[in-house]
């Protein structure tokens, strides 16, 4: 087993107008991987989609490749997502948006993720000997990187917009060897000049809408 390493990582982010047309979709199967059946436009093997989703609630606001796309049956599977022990999907209000990550960073350092760590609630009854206690949810998440301040950067322009109208964007993470991290974030990026040592610097963020999905 080896590390990957922080070096040679593409960092890319969808404008407004790599968020494709909403796709409705008809359904989504408990199965491994899931296979979601849909109305409208065909994605392509290989696409990334953004799912927006009732009832299934575990692949609510998260992105998915798309593989194994059936044409004729109007269906596609979501890649490595086993779907099996998910809530039931509801059609109403679902959709699927194909994904282009057209906006890439080059002035990005210092990564860091924060949350997802376990919400504990205390189930004791006077009962008990002991203390008991049920996972209930998991903080929210959230994505950051120290960016050097270039007000002209064309993907800091766009970070900045996105931030000004609190837009999501997804967000995709290259490393070295093309396996990725991927998810959907509303956007933190002030442009507020700051510094590392005597450099200038700025902070660019994501607040997550939902779990983050990883590809080898």
């Amino acid at each position: 087993m080896t590390y990957k390493f922080w070096t040679n990582v593409g960092v890319a982010m969808a404008s407004a107008a790599g968020i494709g047309a909403a796709v409705p979709i008809t359904s989504i199967s408990k199965a491994s991987p899931g296979v979601l059946g849909y109305t409208g436009t065909d994605p392509a093997n290989g696409d990334v989609v953004l799912l927006t989703v009732s009832g299934m609630t575990q692949v609510n606001k998260r992105l998915f490749k798309v593989a194994n796309v059936n044409t004729t049956a109007n269906t596609f599977e979501l890649a490595g997502e086993d779907t099996t022990a998910y809530s039931t999907f509801s059609a109403a209000g679902s959709s699927f948006q194909v994904i282009t990550f057209n906006t890439a960073f080059a002035t990005l350092s210092e990564p860091e993720g924060s949350g997802g760590d376990p919400v504990f609630e205390d189930t004791t009854l006077i009962h008990d000997a002991a203390d008991t206690q049920s996972v209930v949810s998991s903080s929210a998440q959230s994505y950051g990187f120290t960016s050097k301040w270039l007000p002209g950067d064309a993907a800091l322009v766009e970070a900045n917009k996105a931030f000004n109208q609190r837009s999501p964007r997804p967000v995709r993470i290259t490393f070295a060897d093309l396996s990725t991290f991927m998810f959907s974030g509303t956007v933190i990026a002030p442009m507020l000049p700051s510094t590392s040592g005597k450099k200038v610097t700025t902070k660019v963020g994501f607040a997550l809408e939902a779990a983050g999905t990883s590809y080898a």
